[in-house]
């Protein structure tokens, strides 16, 4: 398993499950469009006295509610593809990630061309 530095982690952590979207949010880990009316997760830490509230769609959370349990830890979302390819790049075992970096590397290129097509 990597070797992921556990040091600079959040004091307080929270992950909610926001059942139905009032607005529209981006998704922290993949930049899609969290639609009105969409469920999500809310990603609330608190680090070195601040606060930071991130969103993640549900692809996003399912894949950090895994790749947290296995690692005893849950980056925020907007870490997440970093941690992710850190952790592929660390040995043979790390590889069992790939299909997951795979997964986001796609999400994020199609919110991107999203933008791009306004």
């Amino acid at each position: 398993m990597c070797d992921l530095s556990y040091e600079e982690t959040s004091t307080l952590y929270n992950v909610t499950r926001i059942k139905k979207a009032r607005v529209e949010h981006r998704c922290d880990g993949c930049g899609r469009i969290i639609a009105a009316g969409e469920a999500y997760d809310r990603h609330a830490s608190l680090y070195d006295r601040h606060w930071t509230t991130e969103e993640a769609c549900l692809e996003c959370a399912a894949a950090l509610a895994e790749f947290g349990k296995a690692h005893r830890f849950t980056p925020c979302p907007s870490r997440f593809s970093e941690y992710l390819g850190e952790c592929v790049g660390w040995d043979e075992e790390g590889k069992h990630w790939e299909p997951m970096r795979l997964a986001l590397a796609e999400r994020i290129a199609a919110a991107k061309a999203e933008v791009a097509r306004g």
